[in-house]
């Protein structure tokens, strides 16, 4: 967890985003990370990676942490493309009679998770709590003040990959000459 104290949720969210969202831009994964409020201040929680539709494991991870270090909210990215909805909540209703999958609304309620936050790729800020309601948060800044977004959709080749872990016993034993 970063040491550095941050006086607002809004100015804590903006450094996860300064650093999340560019990594997001790189891979098409999405990235999620705690915002802790302690005294004085929030902090922001060590970035994970997800996978490119979600961050569901680091999510479920975090929420069990919260039970022990305190309550916190969730902040995370959404990839630039054409399968996402990225400037809004994963799982909210897009037009009217679309069914609205509970998506990211399940995570406020999760351990001591009291909200959710999304940095979307045009750089806006949003806070969903328990209820539902959806509270914006302002525009993702650099530090120079100047605006931040992902400027280039994700490649297709992200949409829908897993994580793999690659077996290196196997890379050495197609190298390794027949006897």
């Amino acid at each position: 967890m970063s040491r550095t104290i941050y006086s607002a949720r809004a100015e804590a969210l903006t450094a996860f985003g300064q650093q999340a969202l560019p990594l997001t831009g790189l891979d098409g994964r999405e990235r999620c990370a705690a915002l802790h409020a302690v005294s004085g201040g929030w902090r922001v929680g060590r970035i994970f990676r997800g996978t490119h539709n979600n961050v569901i494991l680091p999510t479920l991870l975090l929420a069990l942490c919260s039970l022990f270090s305190g309550p916190a909210e969730l902040a995370h990215t959404h990839p630039c493309c054409a399968c996402h909805a990225g400037e809004v909540f994963s799982g909210r209703r897009r037009a009217p009679g679309q069914k609205a999958m509970p998506g990211d609304a399940l995570v406020p309620g999760l351990g001591r998770l009291r909200a959710i936050c999304l940095v979307a790729p045009s750089g806006t800020m949003l806070r969903m709590d328990k209820s539902g309601r959806v509270e914006p948060l302002g525009r993702l800044t650099d530090s120079d003040g100047r605006p931040m977004r992902l400027t280039r959709r994700c490649s297709s080749r992200f949409h829908g990959q897993l994580p793999v872990m690659k077996d290196p016993v196997a890379k050495k034993r197609s190298h390794s000459p027949l006897p």
